[in-house]
This record gives structure tokens, C-alpha cells and sequence, in this order.
């Protein structure tokens, strides 16, 4: 597996945990740059096309308006749903099945696109 493959996972594991550190805390720097960098992440995600972003967009949109400032309700509606992915992220790590079906299933994902370019 290629090093952004762990360095994504690993992304996934702790940005969550410690995002939620550093609101619990009290350190705005700390749940500021976890949230950025998982905000980051799924820009990256919904570009790539692994997250399909309608449903957690809405949420963003919500958390903007309902919590003040804006970035912070952002921030939440991410940690929401990367708290949720946090135990497959974890397993991903270490699972050689795991890893194999992911890069199968992004080989399978690139091999898509360079068809639908080809037509």
C-alpha cells in the first residue's frame, strides 16, 4: 500500500479524537487545526470521489447556520461523521483484507473513469 493510504487512515483515526481533545480542553488552536485538516481531508475525499458529499454538505450547512462561528458548526458536522468512520479507519490500518479490497476498489474506480474519458 502506498504511504498516503496509512497517512489518510491515520488522518481519519486521530483528527477526530483530537478535535474533541482540544474542544474538551479548551485549546481553540488544537480543535482548529483538527477540523481543518479533516475538513481538508474530505475536500479531497468528495474530489477524489471516494465521499459522496450531498447528505454531510447539508449537515455542514446546518451546523454554519445553527453555530456561531460558522467554521466551528463546519467542524462539528465533519466530526460527526468522522467519529462514525473512526473504527473502520482504525481496522483499515492493520487489516491486510481491508487494505487489499480498497485498493481494488480504487483501481476498479480509476479504470471507470479512464472509460468514461475514453468514449
Amino acid at each position: 500500500m502506498p504511504a498516503i493510504y496509512y497517512l489518510r487512515r491515520l488522518i481519519e483515526v486521530f483528527m477526530p479524537i483530537t478535535f474533541l481533545i482540544g474542544v474538551f480542553i479548551g485549546s481553540e488552536i488544537l480543535w482548529f487545526i483538527a477540523g481543518l485538516i479533516m475538513a481538508i481531508e474530505d475536500i479531497l475525499s468528495m474530489l477524489s470521489g471516494e465521499l459522496k458529499p450531498t447528505f454531510p454538505i447539508i449537515v455542514a450547512t446546518i451546523g454554519a447556520v445553527i453555530i456561531n462561528p460558522w467554521y466551528l458548526g463546519i467542524f462539528w458536522s465533519i466530526e460527526i461523521f468522522a467519529l462514525l468512520g473512526v473504527p473502520t479507519s482504525f481496522i483499515a490500518l492493520f487489516s491486510k483484507e481491508v487494505q487489499e479490497r480498497d485498493q481494488y476498489h480504487n483501481e476498479m474506480e480509476r479504470i471507470k473513469d479512464q472509460l468514461i474519458k475514453f468514449k
